[in-house]
């Protein structure tokens, strides 16, 4: 589920998750927010009390991934592009 989607249930929206790991996941430690920082955030706050399914908002994110790269393979390879081994 992402953005709503997802028969009533609740779902991590894509931008607040998005700003939430981008700054979770700073490779340099030192620039990494600490845990209370995080937890401070609207992201963590929003997402405190609800119930959210995330192997479902993963699945469709992931769907929508696998979707779009072979999208753009088949694409390249209708506009010879692609090299075929």
């Amino acid at each position: 589920m992402i953005n709503g989607k997802g028969g009533g249930r609740r779902s991590f929206s894509k931008r607040s998750s998005n700003i939430f790991f981008v700054v979770s996941l700073t490779k340099d430690y030192t620039k990494r927010p600490k845990y209370k920082e995080l937890m401070a955030t609207r992201f963590y706050l929003d997402y405190l009390d609800r119930s959210v399914d995330v192997a479902d908002w993963f699945r469709c994110a992931y769907d929508e991934s696998e979707s779009s790269t072979r999208t753009s393979t088949s694409s390249l390879a209708s506009s010879g592009q692609v090299n075929h081994f």
